[in-house]
């Protein structure tokens, strides 16, 4: 389920998607927006045996990136660079 975020941020936020749909690791690993808006993004990342370790469950380093790329997206038009 997609947010529909403000007009005015319509733009922003395709332009965001459309970055991490075309980013290298994030496409490596198979994550996919969900849903977005202001501070708020939610990341799938559909289990794959090539993400998991030894003991059959998903990588930690997997699981820290879809962290770290979802609290990016959240955070990105918060952040003034």
């Amino acid at each position: 389920m997609k947010s529909h975020p403000a007009p005015c941020h319509m733009y922003f936020w395709r332009k965001v998607v459309e970055a991490l749909e075309l980013a290298p690791f994030e496409t490596l690993l198979g994550m996919k927006v969900i849903q977005i808006e202001r501070g708020f993004c939610r990341i799938e990342l559909p289990f794959r045996l090539e993400l998991t370790q030894p003991a059959g469950i998903v990588h930690g380093g997997a699981i820290a990136s879809l962290a770290d790329t979802a609290v990016a997206v959240a955070l990105k038009e918060m952040v003034i660079l």
